[in-house]
C-alpha cells in the first residue's frame, strides 16, 4: 500500500537521515526539514511545488525538484555543498529566474531542460554589448609562434587540405594564422582553460554588426545565458534541451561549447577539446574553416596512431631479439 503525501511531517526523529525520497506525491510546500542536518540527497520530483523554500539542510549534495510548478530558483544560495541540481520540467521562463545558481560554489551538474526559457522582449542589447568581444583575438592574448605547427600547416596546405592553389598568398597566410591559433589551444588545452576561467566576455560569435535586429535580439539573449553559465565556476554537466530558445536560435550547442569551455557534457554530448576548437572556428570563420580544421585534427590523430603502432612493433621486435639471444 502506497500513501500519497500532500505535506511533509513526522521527520523529527530521523535526525541522522542522509537520503530522503519524497517524490511522486502531491506535496505543495517544502517544510519540516530543519532538523535533518546530515541530509545529503533530497528527492522532491513529481510533486506540486511552486516555490523553493525551507531547505535549510546545508549538507545537501543532490537536490531533485524536477516535474513541479517552479517558476524561479530561489533560497538555495546557502547550500555550499550542493553539486547536482535537477530542476527540469518546471515553469522557468526568464534567465533572471536562474540567477541563484551562480551562488552555488560546488555545483557541477545542472539540469534545466524542458522548461519555458525563451527570448524576451526586454531590450538589453546595449548593456550586454559591453561583454561581447568585437575584435579577433588569439587563444591566450599571446602570439602562437610554434614552428612545428607552422610546418605542419604548410605541409597540409600543399596536400590541398587547408588551402587550394588558386587562393592568394595573403589569404593562405591568414588561414595559417587561424589554424595555428586553434592548434595551439588544442595542444595547451589545460593551461588555456585556466586562463579563461575568470573571463566574462563572449569571444566566439559571428560579426554582430552584420546581424539584423531579430537576430541581434536572439544573440544577446544567448549572451546573457552564457554569461550566467560562466559564473558557475565548477559546472561540468548542463542539460538545456527542449527549452523554446534552443529551437529558435541556430547553433546553440556550438555557442555554449565555444564560450563555456569548462563544460564536459552538454545534454547528451560529451565535449572534447577538439569539439571546442571546432565550435570556435565555426562561429568565427564559418563552416568551410571548421571542415578544414576537422581534417587537420583527423590527420594528427592518424599520425599519432601510426607512431604508436610503429613503437609497439619496435618493442615486440626488440623483445623477440632479446629472447633469441638468451
Amino acid at each position: 500500500y502506497y500513501e500519497i503525501l500532500s505535506y511533509v511531517n513526522n521527520l523529527l526523529t530521523f535526525t541522522n537521515l542522509k537520503c530522503l525520497f519524497l517524490n511522486n506525491n502531491c506535496i505543495k510546500k517544502i517544510e519540516n526539514l530543519n532538523d535533518l542536518n546530515k541530509l545529503k540527497a533530497l528527492y522532491l520530483q513529481n510533486n506540486d511545488i511552486s516555490t523553493i523554500e525551507n531547505i535549510n539542510c546545508s549538507s545537501i549534495v543532490i537536490l531533485n525538484l524536477s516535474n513541479n510548478k517552479i517558476k524561479k530558483i530561489s533560497n538555495l544560495k546557502h547550500l555550499k555543498f550542493l553539486e547536482k541540481l535537477n530542476i527540469s520540467n518546471n515553469l522557468i521562463e526568464n534567465i533572471e529566474d536562474l540567477n541563484e545558481v551562480t551562488h552555488l560554489e560546488s555545483l557541477t551538474h545542472l539540469d534545466i531542460s524542458n522548461n519555458l526559457l525563451n527570448i524576451t522582449d526586454e531590450g538589453k542589447t546595449q548593456k550586454l554589448s559591453d561583454y561581447v568581444e568585437k575584435g579577433y583575438e588569439n587563444c591566450s592574448g599571446e602570439k602562437c609562434n610554434i614552428s612545428e605547427i607552422k610546418n605542419e600547416l604548410k605541409q597540409t596546405s600543399t596536400e590541398g587540405s587547408t588551402t587550394c592553389s588558386n587562393t592568394p598568398i595573403t589569404e593562405q597566410n591568414e588561414d595559417s594564422k587561424i589554424f595555428e591559433m586553434y592548434l595551439y589551444y588544442y595542444e595547451n588545452f589545460k593551461d588555456e582553460i585556466v586562463k579563461e576561467k575568470n573571463c566574462y566576455t563572449i569571444k566566439y560569435h559571428p560579426n554582430v554588426e552584420t546581424m539584423d535586429q531579430p537576430n541581434k535580439k536572439k544573440f544577446f539573449f544567448l549572451c546573457e545565458f552564457i554569461l550566467l553559465l560562466k559564473k558557475i565556476k565548477n559546472l561540468k554537466t548542463l542539460f538545456v534541451k527542449n527549452n523554446p530558445f534552443v529551437n529558435k536560435i541556430r547553433h546553440v550547442p556550438k555557442y555554449l561549447i565555444a564560450n563555456v569551455p569548462h563544460l564536459l557534457f552538454l545534454d547528451d554530448q560529451k565535449i572534447k577539446k577538439e569539439n571546442i576548437c571546432l565550435a570556435r572556428v565555426f562561429l568565427k570563420h564559418g563552416k568551410i574553416a571548421e571542415n578544414e580544421l576537422q581534417k587537420l585534427f583527423a590527420k594528427k590523430k592518424n599520425e599519432k596512431y601510426k607512431n604508436l603502432t610503429e613503437k609497439f612493433h619496435s618493442f615486440l621486435l626488440s623483445r623477440s631479439e632479446k629472447q633469441k639471444e638468451t
